[in-house]
């Protein structure tokens, strides 16, 4: 019976994979540079992973898990607006460290990979989705109705990613954390409108996230 590929070793060169690709691109990956870089047999990978195509899952899904574990360290609390947004500041900040916006990058080149062909992978996809309802459940326990928490979330998930890959194509960070800083702020202007609609008074102390998220 051959020996099964043990665990612990896979996870050791799934990681020291994705330190690599932090100065590289999926694109370009190969069993053979991979093993050059580091320092390991063409074999021992294939054993590990199997074909290229498994491995490139196995790299997107532990990108993607990054991503969702950075969110996890900032979870959106909801007990007030202003709690909500400081959240929102802390994980931006956390998400411009220069390895997270390789992380990023490397999500943004699996998710063209996805779009070009859909039917072999929807891992990102499925993390962009899990997102996107965590956002619209903090929205709607906000106050907001439905429609409207389905409407800001959408919009507001698709200005962050935007100036994500704004960041990541420019290496720009402090033109665009100042955007950053606008767009939260424009956010929070829409959201206070819905809830006054919604006959929820307006809070006090505005300043804590405009200040984390300027940081």
């Amino acid at each position: 019976m051959p020996r099964r590929p043990d665990p612990t070793r896979k996870q050791e060169l799934l990681q020291q994979i994705i330190e690599h690709l932090l100065g590289s691109s999926l694109s370009g990956m190969t069993f053979r540079t991979l093993a050059d870089a580091l320092g390991v047999s063409t074999y021992s990978l294939v054993y590990h992973f199997g074909t290229r195509a498994e491995l490139l899952h196995e790299i997107v899904r532990a990108i993607t898990g990054r991503q969702q574990e950075l969110l996890d360290a900032h979870p959106p609390a909801t007990a007030s607006l202003e709690s909500y947004l400081q959240g929102f500041a802390s994980y931006w900040q956390q998400s411009q460290s220069e390895r997270n916006r390789q992380l990023r990058r490397l999500e943004i080149e699996a998710a063209m990979i996805e779009a070009l062909e859909p039917e072999s992978m929807d891992i990102v996809r499925t993390a962009n989705a899990s997102y996107r309802a965590a956002a619209v459940a903090s929205l709607q326990g906000l106050g907001l109705t439905d429609h409207d928490a389905e409407q800001e979330a959408g919009v507001m998930m698709a200005i962050v990613y935007g100036m994500q890959v704004d960041a990541v194509m420019t290496g720009e960070t402090e033109r665009v954390n100042r955007n950053f800083v606008a767009a939260l702020d424009q956010f929070r202007q829409r959201i206070e409108v819905h809830r006054r609609v919604r006959g929820i008074p307006p809070e006090r102390g505005a300043g804590a996230s405009r200040a984390a998220a300027a940081r």
